[in-house]
């Protein structure tokens, strides 16, 4: 059982029906909304009002600034507790949320709904995987702990063959002036490591560490650091990351930085180098289940740590009419029952 109905009593019921539903004779197409700061209410409304593209919002990928709240997206899935997140979408039964299993009886924002007494809302019991391989198999859902690939797992178990990434930025965003201080200080120390946003080689909370323990420890190993060396280390780093905050930040979603800390955002690009290193990884798996995978963005100029490893679709490049094409006016409901040639006189 890949998918299930979990009740408050505890009933389980079988909900595999959706498995391979959403797959037929031509490929469908999905959009999966992130919240990457590339993302704009523009954008997001165009895909789901002038496109009328299906679309699975992760997080708060559908809520960019801008917020429409008539704007619903098909399905909806995240990792974390879902009192993160606006309480809304787990409300309204036109959405079905996949959500993992262990977050069925925990509460929405309101504090007193649990998820799993919510309408629409499908369960999976994740499963870990050891290697890039053995992602977005027919298997259980994957649990990375990241919810974009949890996101392209459901899509392609739901069926999807066409799927586009919308707001897949993948990195913390920094001003110039920050990049430029952690460059500087990476000369300083001699560290020799490449450092730019979007990097998939290294990432901004890596590049810090290293400089702090070139400053603090540089001829221990950091495999044979000390307690007392490794609380340096981590005070040096704060330090840093101090300084850097000075700077300015721009922000870190689409609907701005939701109150984070700097060192939590940098802590996420990490996270992003890794995440998108998996998504990569697994495009020869992808391939063999016939998914195709492309970045979709509006008319602004963006990057991401996936740019070069998969296609960059423009979303005026695809024709209203490419997945919904008009039947003849012939052939309309109106007057069906009285064809002649359909056997009814």
């Amino acid at each position: 059982m890949i998918f299930h109905r979990l009740l408050p009593d505890g009933f389980k019921r079988d909900a595999d029906g959706f498995v391979g539903l959403c797959s037929g004779v031509h490929n469908q197409p999905l959009v999966i909304l992130l919240g990457g700061p590339s993302a704009t209410w523009d954008s997001v409304e165009k895909i789901v009002f002038t496109k009328k593209l299906a679309s699975l919002s992760v997080n708060c990928g559908h809520r960019p600034a801008g917020i429409n709240p008539h704007l619903f997206p098909a399905y909806w899935t995240g990792y974390d507790n879902p009192v993160r997140f606006d309480q809304s979408v787990f409300l309204d039964p036109r959405t079905i949320k996949f959500c993992p299993s262990t977050r069925a009886n925990e509460l929405l924002r309101d504090g007193t709904t649990l998820l799993s007494e919510c309408p629409s809302v499908v369960f999976f019991d994740p499963q870990k995987r050891a290697s890039n391989g053995e992602l977005f198999t027919l298997g259980p859902v994957i649990d990375t702990r990241d919810s974009m690939l949890q996101a392209v797992d459901i899509a392609v178990k739901l069926g999807y063959r066409d799927i586009y990434l919308h707001g897949a930025d993948l990195y913390t965003p920094l001003s110039d002036e920050q990049v430029e201080f952690i460059n500087r200080k990476l000369t300083e120390t001699g560290a020799n490591l490449p450092f730019e946003l979007a990097c998939m080689v290294n990432s901004s909370m890596e590049a810090l560490s290293s400089i702090a323990h070139a400053l603090t420890c540089k001829d221990t190993p950091p495999a044979e650091m000390s307690d007392d060396q490794k609380a340096a280390c981590e005070d040096c780093l704060d330090e840093l990351i101090a300084s850097l905050s000075c700077l300015g930040s721009p922000d870190m979603y689409s609907m701005g930085n939701a109150n984070t800390k700097l060192k939590d955002n940098l802590r996420s690009d990490y996270h992003y180098r890794v995440t998108s290193g998996r998504l990569i990884g697994a495009r020869r798996n992808l391939a063999n289940l016939g998914v195709r995978v492309s970045l979709l963005r509006g008319t602004t100029e963006c990057r991401s740590r996936l740019d070069g490893y998969f296609p960059v679709v423009r979303l005026d490049e695809i024709a209203d009419t490419e997945y919904h094409s008009s039947c003849e006016p012939d052939y309309q409901a109106v007057g069906m029952y009285r064809r002649v040639d359909g056997g009814i006189a």
